[in-house]
């Protein structure tokens, strides 16, 4: 039997999505810059959500 591995910080939801586990954090945590519509769509399907209950837009953010 296999020894498991080091605990993944981002949980069983990055599998579930198709992304690494450091990149789903960044998006959680607000610092991502951009976003794939692959990767969007995987969460809308994982979340049973929309994209617009994901995004939002913020005029203060702009550079």
């Amino acid at each position: 039997m296999p020894t498991p591995g080091p605990p993944r910080h981002g949980g069983p939801g990055a599998g579930r999505v198709g992304v690494h586990h450091v990149n789903l954090s960044i998006l959680k945590n607000g610092r991502a810059k951009s976003i794939r519509f692959t990767t969007l769509t995987r969460l809308c399907e994982v979340l049973d959500c929309q994209p617009g209950d994901l995004l939002g837009y913020h005029s203060d953010a702009l550079p």
